[in-house]
């Protein structure tokens, strides 16, 4: 069956943004052919369910009664599929592309399923009230709320927040927006993302998108993170082949763990791609190691470091360090192209990786040499500040 034109501009929103090396239009489930969903995202232990309809509102004269039945039947018209997606995939059923792979989901668990409606053809002021019973919370857009969403909450993680900070609030509050989804969305960019808790049960809402376009600090928010799509970049190069990978990891699952930084850590990720390699930096001596508090190493190294691999490196900084969940080493020079940029990528994660080295002597010496000059520095997050409010105009 041909993807309807709301199931395609989903589709072409998430081949372009953070959704990308792990979306999959349509899936279909094993054990009757039948469609799963309509778009499948998989970001391991996370699972995100897409149902989109085109809903028509019908008119009647009075506003108020337009919008709550165009609401409701917004969300009627999602919630069966959700539900039965949700269950399908905790009965452990597999699940297959259109072109036949079956997709790898995270083991039943460990998954974490997010089931999200989005409906089209509501007016721009219509607010659709999410089903977030708690054994199923679906939360649901309007299309045009979703489409700019996912300009603001560009990475996996940054989206995942969001949902998540949605049930949470929304299981002991009620939102009354006279702004559609975009109410609910302004405010929490407004607020450090996240909702006010007030003191009322109620939170009333409003339409606050010019007001943030037009601030200041909105405006300087996104001058700072203009550097950090230098790793969005590297990850189209890593899925396309432009970008070696070594290691353990195929080139589509090094994507996807790149994929999981959120858009504030890829300012200072964009930042040292940039010292490094794109305009090198004298003063930044390679390698260069950074830590954050999540257990993830980032490891910026030459190409001139010929005698060592980026998988050594790899294996040998997770063995030295009970606490560190994943590595993710990056080298980079001149290419052949002439172009200065990233040559490579590996990424090790000791829980699932053997980070065993079977080196001589000599060789294990020069790789704890090399790395000792690249002390692991802890990310300074607050010099990247993340919400509106705590931006300087």
């Amino acid at each position: 069956m041909a993807a309807t034109r709301t199931e395609e501009l989903v589709h072409r929103i998430a081949s372009t943004s953070f959704f990308s090396p792990c979306s999959f239009l349509s899936p279909v489930r094993a054990d009757n052919g039948e469609e799963l969903c309509d778009v499948l995202v998989v970001v391991d232990p996370d699972v995100i369910v897409f149902s989109i309809k085109e809903v028509q509102p019908k008119v009647t004269g009075d506003y108020n009664v337009d919008a709550k039945r165009w609401s409701t039947r917004a969300v009627a018209s999602s919630i069966k599929q959700l539900k039965g997606a949700r269950r399908t995939l905790e009965r452990g059923v597999d699940i297959y592309s259109t072109d036949g792979q079956r997709i790898n989901l995270p083991p039943l668990d460990q998954m974490r399923i997010r089931t999200v409606g989005i409906a089209f053809g509501g007016k721009e002021d219509y607010y659709i009230n999410s089903n977030t019973s708690k054994d199923a919370p679906i939360y649901t857009f309007d299309g045009e709320c979703f489409e700019l969403a996912m300009g603001e909450l560009d990475t996996i993680t940054d989206f995942l927040t969001y949902l998540d900070e949605v049930f949470r609030f929304t299981s002991t509050h009620q939102i009354i927006s006279d702004g559609g989804d975009m109410g609910a969305l302004c405010s929490y960019l407004l607020n450090g993302r996240r909702f006010v808790d007030n003191g009322n049960p109620a939170l009333i809402l409003s339409n606050r998108w010019d007001e943030i376009q037009n601030d200041a600090r909105y405006k300087r928010k996104k001058e700072l993170d203009r550097v950090s799509y230098l790793w969005d970049e590297l990850i189209v190069d890593v899925i396309s082949g432009g970008v070696l990978h070594e290691g353990p990891l195929s080139g589509l699952e090094i994507a996807r763990e790149l994929s999981r930084e959120t858009r504030l850590k890829r300012r200072l990720l964009g930042a040292f791609l940039k010292v490094c390699y794109v305009e090198p930096d004298e003063e930044v001596v390679l390698p260069y190691l950074i830590a954050n508090d999540a257990g993830t190493l980032h490891l910026f190294e030459s190409d001139l470091a010929e005698e060592l691999s980026l998988a050594e490196e790899c294996a040998f900084l997770a063995s030295q360090n009970s606490e560190v969940k994943r590595v993710i080493a990056i080298s980079g020079g001149a290419r052949i192209d002439g172009k200065p940029w990233v040559s490579s990528v590996c990424v090790v994660i000791p829980s699932i990786h053997d980070t065993t080295l079977n080196l001589d002597q000599p060789k294990l010496e020069r790789l704890q040499k090399r790395l000792a000059q690249g002390e692991p520095r802890p990310i300074p997050l607050v010099e990247f500040p993340e919400t509106m409010p705590e931006e300087e105009s």
